[in-house]
């Protein structure tokens, strides 16, 4: 799926094939995946081409958020903190409502040290806030 390039002040939402981009404010996108999504290396590159397309300047924020649990595969999740796949990225903050997969996703950030700040969120406005401080 090729996503049309997209004026940034839009506050359109694109599809892709596991849930929805949008742009939440200047330089934040929100991620939305859809429940019981498996999450591979194209689904990675596809979610990266769509938020290139939105911020081709580089320099932004994605917050990731899902309906319930979401399947990463190893090799999208070893890719996911590469420098290859952060560039232009600011930060990284990942919502989900569960205390145990809270949990398991912040011992994940500590282990795989990502290349961009990257934190786990029970709550999207705790989130939204954290990255607002982290813009650059």
């Amino acid at each position: 799926m090729k996503p049309a390039p997209m004026n940034s002040s839009k506050k359109s939402i694109i599809q892709s094939s596991v849930g929805f981009h949008q742009i939440l404010e200047d330089n934040i996108v929100l991620i939305s995946l859809n429940k019981g999504v498996k999450y591979g290396v194209s689904e990675l590159y596809e979610s990266r081409e769509i938020n290139e397309k939105l911020f081709p300047e580089g320099s932004y924020g994605v917050l990731l958020e899902s309906a319930g649990y979401v399947n990463f595969e190893s090799e999208a999740r070893m890719l996911s903190v590469t420098p290859e796949h952060t560039k232009g990225r600011f930060a990284l903050a990942i919502i989900n409502n569960s205390l145990t997969i809270n949990a398991l996703i912040k011992f994940y950030i500590m282990v795989a040290s990502p290349d961009c700040p990257t934190k786990s969120f029970l709550s999207k406005p705790e989130a939204l806030d954290w990255l607002r401080m982290q813009r650059r």
